[in-house]
């Protein structure tokens, strides 16, 4: 068996490069109430450490990590149990679901025709996952765990053609779409086969941007007239199951087209703007390199001058210079709603 060199690696826990590095299931600098935690750690060295202890916790729905650049509580784990979305504003933290896995008990068959890379001393599925979700081509992992013999080692892939199953296997796709998110309820319940907590975690310290190829994404279109800026307001809302007509659902990726415009409105139009009432707008910069995933941050105009009343985290990309799609979740609450534009 030929093993392959470790080539791609990223730095999870920089502080000036937020969201780079995380799964879009998690969102930084936002938490929730501390009366809504049921337990706090200090001893635990990294997110991935503090996700799996909220996923070992059958009480726990959410948790929060203060990262190394804490200015005050680096490295404290919050475990929550709430089923309402964060609402006070954190510093250097991510926060997110208990797992961000869809994964099953299968290994992938692997040789030169599919193997993208293959990482070692990897002691967290979701760890593997990021990685996948970050490296071009990725379309699945491969992540063993005890008892297998290539325990710890976390095969990217450009496919899976033939699987097969075995004890400490576990392979999915990088991305979930029935993950909860931080901005909404858990709808799945996570019952993990195997909860496995090291001593030591090898964080990669090395930074990367990862490459995709926008036509292998599912992209929905937001194209309704009354979400473009120019319409005024209403009762539109931008949630699972609520009444905006071209919303498909959180945590998909999206672009605009027709009537609602080319892409997200860029500046605060003022409230009752695009069928809602609070009007969502890209405070972040549209990235300008192609087919690169980037964060952003929609900022929801409540008041004047409360231009960034409420906030949310999200990923653009930069579709060959073509279009630009967007990963969103449902909003913080209705009736929020993101806004299009045509220039």
């Amino acid at each position: 068996t030929t093993m392959w060199p470790i080539t791609q690696f990223f730095s999870f826990l920089f502080p000036s490069l937020q969201f780079q590095g995380y799964l879009p299931c998690l969102t930084n600098n936002i938490t929730w109430d501390v009366d809504s935690a049921i337990s706090i750690h200090a001893d635990l060295t990294s997110i991935y450490e503090c996700q799996a202890a909220c996923y070992s916790n059958t009480s726990c729905t959410f948790f929060t990590w203060n990262e190394e650049s804490h200015p005050h509580y680096p490295h404290l784990c919050f475990l929550f149990e709430t089923s309402s979305p964060p609402s006070f504003p954190g510093s250097d933290c991510v926060s997110g679901p208990p797992s961000c896995t869809c994964s099953d008990g299968t290994s992938c068959d692997v040789g030169e025709h599919n193997v993208i890379n293959i990482l070692t001393d990897i002691q967290y599925e979701t760890e593997c996952q990021t990685f996948c979700f970050l490296t071009e081509g990725c379309s699945t992992y491969s992540w063993h765990t005890q008892p297998h013999p290539l325990h710890q080692t976390c095969f990217l892939l450009a496919d899976c053609s033939e699987s097969y199953p075995c004890d400490g296997c576990h392979s999915g796709p990088p991305l979930c779409d029935d993950v909860p998110s931080t901005t909404s309820s858990p709808t799945t319940t996570y019952s993990p086969t195997t909860t496995y907590r090291p001593t030591t975690t090898t964080i990669p310290t090395t930074t990367t941007t990862a490459g995709i190829d926008c036509s292998s994404y599912t992209i929905y279109t937001l194209d309704d007239e009354t979400r473009n800026v120019d319409y005024g307001g209403g009762s539109y809302c931008d949630q699972t199951d609520q009444n905006s007509p071209d919303w498909k659902g959180e945590w998909k990726w999206y672009r605009f087209a027709g009537s609602a415009g080319v892409r997200m409105l860029d500046y605060p139009p003022g409230t009752d703007h695009c069928g809602s009432l609070y009007p969502g707008w890209l405070q972040s910069d549209l990235p300008s390199e192609e087919n690169v995933i980037e964060s952003g941050k929609v900022c929801f105009q409540t008041g004047i001058p409360l231009e960034c009343g409420m906030e949310t985290a999200i990923h653009i990309v930069n579709c060959d210079g073509d279009f630009f799609m967007y990963y969103l979740p449902d909003t913080p609450e209705c009736t929020l709603r993101y806004c299009g534009m045509y220039k």
